[in-house]
């Protein structure tokens, strides 16, 4: 006959099996906060391989413009400079010419001493809102 016993869990197991538990929730905190670092530096190190690439771009721009045919370039092609001596022309696109009237310059008005201060107010005013 084999007699079968319950075994009642002993209090020195109960409360290794606590203090086990207790370890492994503790660790829980930390390996999700250094997952979350390791997101963050790999991140970092994205940026900061961006910023590599963009401080090459213009460490080399830099050191095109340092020189003296690069400058005149630019001169020449955004500003439109020219060297003494030179004749500049601009070559009219036909596509581009506008067809504006000539705008006349307004005729001649009295001197405002002649005249008293509130109508010359009056009148401006009027030609300004388009009566006049």
């Amino acid at each position: 006959m084999t007699e079968t016993t319950a075994r009642r869990p002993s209090p020195r197991g109960l409360i290794l099996g606590l203090i086990l538990a207790g370890v492994l929730m503790s660790s829980f905190y930390p390996a999700r906060r250094f997952m979350a670092l390791r997101g963050e530096t790999r991140a970092q190190e994205a940026v900061e391989a961006a910023l590599d690439e963009r401080i090459a771009a213009l460490t080399d721009e830099a050191a095109l413009l340092s020189s003296d045919a690069e400058v005149e370039r630019l001169a020449r092609d955004q500003l439109g400079m020219v060297r003494p001596g030179e004749v500049p022309f601009v070559m009219a696109r036909p596509d581009r010419v506008t067809t504006d009237p000539v705008v006349e310059s307004p005729a001649p008005t009295d001197p405002p001493s002649s005249r008293p201060v509130v109508s010359a107010w009056l009148e401006a005013a009027a030609r300004a809102l388009g009566f006049g």
